[in-house]
């Protein structure tokens, strides 16, 4: 009897210790953040400046992963985080497939930091005014886990514009409208494509929908004046155009 209590004893103190040991092992890997220091973005307002071009003439424009970091460092500053969560950065790489993304986050969980770093696919859904990142390798450290575990664990600390689905994250775009005036169509993304490392985006155009408001008041003018009006307003969308196709080659 003593000698099989004496096993049975041996038998969870050995359990304790190899879980205690797995736990170390986990923890130790978690904590190790190879990319700490490696990636970093001064705040930027230069994405706006292709966004105006985008809008202004409708047509498509390049961006690059400086300008979406700059811009995603500005924006990280503008939040207010609070609870046992917190994103300290957020580093994205832009693949040379299309789609192919890549995601660096140094955040900070219950006061331990750490580094996670995701592969994931990132589409949009024109119909649907909608991202979609499907998340497809997570790593917290160096430790690897479950997509699907990673995306319902931020499912919980995401903003009401973002849902998850499975292995996805969701990320409503509607919210990109702008409306001119009730009688135009609202100014909205309409196409949005990641290859060879650059993102291109493409939007309905302000500067036609404007126009096309103005042109539609001048023609209630007489025959005489509403032609003017019309002359004046190619010319100046010809002008404004070529402006703004120069501040992308800036």
């Amino acid at each position: 009897m003593h000698v099989v209590l004496k096993r049975i004893l041996v038998g969870l103190v050995a359990l304790v210790v190899v879980a205690a040991i797995a736990a170390g092992v986990v923890f130790y890997l978690a904590k190790q953040d190879d990319n700490a220091g490696k990636h970093q973005a001064e705040p930027s307002l230069d994405l706006l400046t292709k966004g105006l071009v985008a809008a202004g003439t409708g047509e498509e424009v390049a961006v690059t992963q400086e300008e979406i970091n700059g811009f995603l460092a500005y924006w990280l500053q503008q939040q207010e985080q609070q609870g046992d969560f917190a994103l300290r950065g957020v580093y994205l790489t832009l693949g040379q497939e299309e789609g192919n993304i890549e995601l660096y986050l140094p955040v900070t969980y219950k006061g331990i930091e750490l580094g996670v770093t995701a592969q994931a696919n990132l589409t949009y859904n024109a119909a649907a005014k909608q991202f979609r990142i499907e998340v497809q390798q997570v790593h917290v450290g160096r430790l690897p886990v479950s997509p699907q575990w990673a995306v319902a664990f931020l499912n919980g600390h995401l903003p009401g514009m973002v849902s998850v689905d499975a292995t996805a994250l969701l990320v409503d775009a509607s919210a990109l409208k702008v409306t001119v005036n009730e009688q135009t169509p609202p100014l909205e993304l309409v196409a949005f494509s990641i290859s060879g490392g650059q993102a291109h985006l493409q939007t309905t155009g302000l500067l036609e929908a404007i126009m096309d408001y103005v042109g539609q008041m001048a023609a209630q003018l007489p025959g005489g004046d509403s032609e003017l009006v019309q002359r004046w307003l190619d010319n100046l969308g010809d002008d404004v155009k070529e402006f703004l196709q120069g501040l992308q080659q800036e």
